[in-house]
Formats: structure tokens, sequence, C-alpha cells
């Protein structure tokens, strides 16, 4: 990478740091372009030069949180912990969507602020990339199940992995709208996954799942006789180019 390169990089990641020290401040729909620039210490031109909108710098906000969603769950892989027992959890994809659960309540306003924002645009084409990327780190995850004998050869792992991420989008919009509690949202996305999983898993681990979805769904049953869940209003829908396609991760930074 070339020394302008590396310049250029260091400055996206010190605005996207200053838009999430704003939004920390005062909520992402009062942020404001002008804040962010003053925050990073750069001019407004190199927010529209690096970005080109406020929208376009809360999409890479969150695309920046995934990537170190990512970064962490590749550090935290061992020959240890990749060759545990299948009982302990359902399934290699669990643990990227751990680690994203486990941050997102662990920070809860701003990604609460961040994720509210981003369902409320007006136009989803910035988010045509967040999308293509989830889809990208989980088929890969899907594949490594089928391999391991996990799941059977049924369906397209980029389809399953489209499955597990919208019923995940579903979860969060929930939460971040705040009908959901932080409970609720854990349970409500192992539950999904588990019944998506248990679809196309094998014998061997289905039993395991079933298992696990007994004691998942006497925590939704609570869950369900404390507060009513409403759909949320809208979703993030990948369109067929996406679902065919991998989207490299460099195309959307």
């Amino acid at each position: 990478m070339s020394l302008r390169e590396v310049g250029k990089t260091r400055r996206r990641t010190r605005i996207l740091e200053a838009a999430r020290e704003c939004i920390h401040a005062g909520g992402a729909e009062n942020v404001s372009l002008k804040a962010i620039a003053k925050t990073a210490e750069v001019s407004v031109a190199t927010l529209y030069n690096l970005f080109g909108s406020k929208e376009a710098i809360l999409v890479a906000l969150l695309l920046y949180s995934i990537e170190s969603f990512q970064e962490r769950r590749l550090a935290s892989t061992s020959p240890a912990s990749s060759d545990r027992d299948s009982s302990e959890s359902p399934g290699q994809i669990d643990s990227l969507s751990d680690i994203a659960i486990e941050e997102f309540i662990a920070d809860e306003f701003f990604y609460r602020e961040l994720l509210k924002s981003l369902h409320q645009m007006e136009s989803r084409v910035h988010l045509n990339g967040v999308v293509g990327f989830c889809l990208d780190l989980g088929e890969p995850i899907v594949q490594r199940m089928v391999d391991a004998g996990e799941l059977m050869d049924l369906v397209s792992p980029r389809v399953l992995s489209h499955q597990i991420f919208m019923s995940f989008v579903h979860a969060v919009q929930l939460w971040s709208s705040g009908i959901t509690s932080s409970a609720q949202f854990r349970t409500q996305i192992a539950h999904s996954q588990c019944l998506l999983l248990a679809g196309v898993a094998t014998e061997r681990y289905r039993t395991k799942l079933h298992a696990r979805l007994r004691e998942l769904d006497a925590e939704m049953l609570v869950f369900s006789e404390q507060q009513p869940v409403s759909p949320a209003a809208d979703t993030i829908t990948p369109s067929p180019t996406q679902l065919n396609t991998p989207t490299a991760p460099g195309a959307i930074r």
C-alpha cells in the first residue's frame, strides 16, 4: 500500500471514530457532517471526498464494526476451539453472531442509535454493501458445517447464510427500535438460527439442535407472555445478484 493510501485509510478511520463519538454525544439523528469534521479535525470537504454523505458514513461505520467482529472471531479461532464438541453451541455460524450481539449490548446506546438510523434511511442503496459483505462472511462458515458433516448438502450455503442473515436483521430491527430487550434479542437470534439449521442438519447434529431448541422455546414463551412482539416495518432485502455473486470486501470500503 502506498503512503497516500495509508494516509487515506488513517483519515477514514479517524472520521469513523469521530462519527462514533458524535453519536455517543447526541444520538445518530442529531449528528451533522460539520460536527464529525470538527471532531475528526478534518474539513467537511474531506468527508465528502472520502464518503460522499452522512448516510454513507453511517453505513461505513457499521461495516467497520462488522469487520472488527470478524477479526475478533478469527483471532479467537484455535485448534482447540475448532475441534470442540458441537454440543457446546448451535454450530460455527453462531460464533460471529454471538460476538456481534455481545458488542451491540455492551455499547447499547451507540448501536441502537446507529442501527435505528440505518433502518430509517429513505434510500437503501448504501446498505447493499453491508448485505453482500455479511453474506460473504456467512457462506464459508455454512460450507464448513456441511464439510464437517453437521449440515446436509440440500441448499446453497449462500442461500442458507442469507436466511440466517435475514433472521438476524429482523431481530436487530426489533431490538434497535426498543421493541425487545437485550435478553429477548439474544434469545430470538439463537432460536431463529437453531430453527433454520435444524431443517438441514444431519441426524447426529439435529438431535443436539432439538435439545437446544427446547430450551430456547421455553425462554421465547416467557418473553411472549411479558410483551407482544410487533413485526418491523421494513427489512433489508438483498437482490438476486447479491445471492449469486460474492462481494469483495475491498469493494465496499
